[in-house]
């Protein structure tokens, strides 16, 4: 099982839901309630740290652009070493900076630092 897919189901479970992963060119994956009911749509980003020592949690302006044009709910989830971090990007606040060592391989990145709208899942 990918990083990705196990995060995504650990947020899934937190209310029973499910989702459907989309395509390359899209975001990560469609998530619904219980019911079967689309519910938002998230994004998926692997991260080599804990969850106590992940911030600055950072995602690639692009991908959160391409996640804020669905609307309904978009949700970015961080897939640390030892659960998840996540929250609604309408709903927590960061900072954009050039990332990178050249023009070639540089991005605008946004940067988001602890605060009281994340939440998290720990895997046990």
């Amino acid at each position: 099982m990918s990083v990705k897919e196990k995060a995504i189901l650990k947020f899934t479970e937190r209310f029973e839901g499910s989702h459907k992963s989309l395509g390359p060119s899209d975001v990560d994956y469609r998530v619904y309630d219980k019911q079967g009911n689309l519910i938002a749509f998230a994004l998926v980003i692997p991260t080599d740290k804990k969850i106590k020592s992940c911030y600055p949690l950072q995602v690639s302006l692009n991908n959160l652009s391409k996640l804020s044009l669905k609307r309904l709910n978009p949700v970015i989830i961080w897939a640390c070493l030892d659960g998840i971090m996540y929250g609604k990007i309408n709903s927590i606040s960061g900072t954009v900076s050039w990332q990178g060592t050249s023009e070639l391989s540089s991005e605008l990145v946004v940067m988001y630092p602890k605060q009281k709208t994340f939440n998290y899942a720990r895997h046990y």
